[in-house]
């Protein structure tokens, strides 16, 4: 019997698929997921920030403050959306700088995972360590911020049902 995570899917590959969404909710491993099905690359900005710093985001954070964090995440969108045909996995809080939602939206279709707070991932996450009641108030910022940047709102239920359902909507667009 074969494995359907082996099977590559067929999508357009004329623009960037762009996940954004609360820390924790599972833009990398979706983006993962979806980049084995769909045999497109992956590139998560976080994943660049840290190689750009030569250090992990909870350091970056505590060394540089979070406004020097938001202009390297700027620069590191802006240089994952050049080129097209990309999945990119965003950092929870790449909407608060407005010229963001701008570039993920011409690169592409931008697509918001939306998970319930109880179920995100809060370890090493500089603004997501403060409990229920922290993510609470991050989400209550974030959350009409994610709306307006979003083309999608998929609802999490699943790894593979994300990535599922993001390869049905990019087919039919």
């Amino acid at each position: 019997m074969e494995n359907n995570s082996s099977i590559s899917v067929p999508i357009r590959k004329s623009s960037d698929i762009i996940l954004i969404g609360m820390p924790g909710c599972g833009k990398t491993t979706a983006g993962e997921l979806l980049a084995g099905l769909t045999g497109r690359e992956l590139l998560d900005t976080d994943l660049m920030i840290v190689r750009a710093s030569g250090m992990p985001v909870p350091q970056l954070f505590a060394q540089k403050g979070e406004i020097y964090f938001r202009a390297l995440e700027s620069e590191m969108l802006a240089l994952a959306c050049r080129g097209t045909g990309k999945i990119i996995a965003t950092g929870g809080g790449v909407v608060t700088v407005p010229g963001n939602i701008e570039i993920m939206r011409q690169a592409g279709t931008v697509y918001y995972i939306e998970r319930p707070l109880e179920e995100l991932a809060t370890e090493d996450r500089p603004l997501s360590s403060g409990g229920i009641t922290g993510l609470r108030e991050l989400y209550t910022v974030r959350q009409p911020l994610y709306l307006a940047a979003a083309h999608y709102v998929i609802q999490f239920t699943s790894y593979e049902s994300c990535a599922r359902e993001i390869i049905r909507r990019q087919n039919q667009s």
